[in-house]
């Protein structure tokens, strides 16, 4: 899957908080949908996604959205989030 984005005008006043997750997972049983994505996209910023069926981009969009609860996420914008993903890295060899 491969994601492109582009900057978007936005009146000041309607502008929305920066998305950055990272090590986004999701499984549906013993299928795995979406194995660590990383994707920030930044206010005003507009996100397409492209890809061959079955690779996760809706699966990728509806947890984003709410409609899905993924597996494992990290949220960076939040402390939280940024100390568990720091944890995660040091257990988990280089690749």
């Amino acid at each position: 899957m491969s994601v492109t984005t582009t900057q978007a005008p936005v009146e000041p006043a309607r502008q929305a908080a920066p998305v950055q997750l990272e090590a986004l997972r999701k499984t549906y049983g013993p299928t795995t949908a979406l194995t660590d994505l990383h994707l920030t996209v930044a206010p005003a910023q507009m996100l397409a996604m492209l890809g061959p069926s079955g690779c996760g981009k809706t699966t990728a969009l509806r947890v984003l959205a709410g409609f899905e609860v993924p597996d494992r996420f990290y949220e960076i914008g939040s402390p939280q989030g940024r100390a568990e993903l720091e944890a995660l890295l040091r257990e988990q060899p280089p690749r």
